[in-house]
């Protein structure tokens, strides 16, 4: 969107010089179409650029493969470097997809290793250099991923590491709209730490506190802590070896108890074992 507005911007600055001079209706004309090819030309190169950055890393993807030595990138490293620095090229750039060919130069090679380290350090350098960039381009260019591994990646060189890092803080506040002042970010922090009344300071209560219920509205219950059975059974208590003898004798007792009460009486002692 932004070669567009441009775009239009210059075309539209064209016009009102040409308005103010004495040339007729045909030579202003002429002149427009000119500038429009010049245009048209930039946005050309741009293209082609951006194409052959693609063509230049799957060749030493294609060599990494086979086990040989991937220099082509290196090889083209300081005209591509030249192009993406000028300043003039640089709005034709981003909205060509210079952002997924830097992220293809900086992706690791088939065997996980990492590109030359001349590579690395002036993709990370020109990246820098660029403006604010739009969040979308940014999801879509998947360069921030790219940038993230090498921020944390051991054989990365100090330097690359902090620049990497210095790009990702910058995109995140881009993508999630944070502040940039971060050093007042970290005072108001500092100040809620401070804030809190700690043992030994004035104000502090060491005593438990009667817990409050919650005046809070839920749009959606919260789940239960601590899981409750379905079932209610009581579990069936297990005897030890004393127990069971109990229960043993007292069964006998009552059983003695029924058959003695269900003995006959004879006052003449019929039916006596004697």
């Amino acid at each position: 969107m932004g070669f567009y507005i441009e775009l239009i911007k210059i075309k539209n600055c064209f016009i009102c010089h040409y308005s103010q001079t004495s040339m007729t209706d045909f030579e202003i004309m002429i002149e427009k179409k000119k500038r429009d090819e010049d245009l048209t030309g930039f946005d050309d190169k741009v293209k082609a650029v951006v194409i052959e950055m693609h063509e230049i890393a799957k060749k030493d993807r294609h060599l990494n493969k086979k086990g040989e030595a991937a220099i082509n990138k290196l090889k083209h490293l300081s005209a591509v470097t030249e192009d993406l620095k000028k300043l003039e090229l640089l709005s034709y750039f981003l909205e060509n997809g210079i952002l997924t060919a830097i992220s293809d130069w900086l992706s690791p090679l088939p065997d996980r290793s990492l590109p030359n380290v001349k590579i690395r350090y002036e993709m990370l350098r020109i990246l820098d250099s660029f403006p604010p960039i739009d969040t979308v381009a940014l999801k879509e260019s998947k360069i921030g991923g790219v940038v993230n591994y090498l921020s944390n990646h051991p054989e990365e060189t100090k330097a690359n590491r902090e620049l990497a890092d210095k790009l990702i803080k910058k995109w995140s506040r881009t993508i999630f709209n944070l502040s940039t002042d971060l050093k007042a970010l970290y005072r108001e922090e500092r100040a809620n730490r401070s804030s809190v009344v700690r043992p030994g300071e004035p104000g502090w209560i060491q005593r438990a506190r009667v817990p409050t219920a919650s005046t809070t509205d839920y749009s959606n219950r919260p789940s239960y802590n601590v899981e409750i059975p379905l079932s209610r059974k009581p579990s069936k208590k297990i005897l030890n070896r004393y127990e069971k003898q109990l229960l043993k004798f007292k069964d006998k007792r009552s059983k003695s108890k029924q058959n003695y009460k269900s003995l006959p009486f004879s006052i003449e002692g019929r039916k006596l074992s004697i």
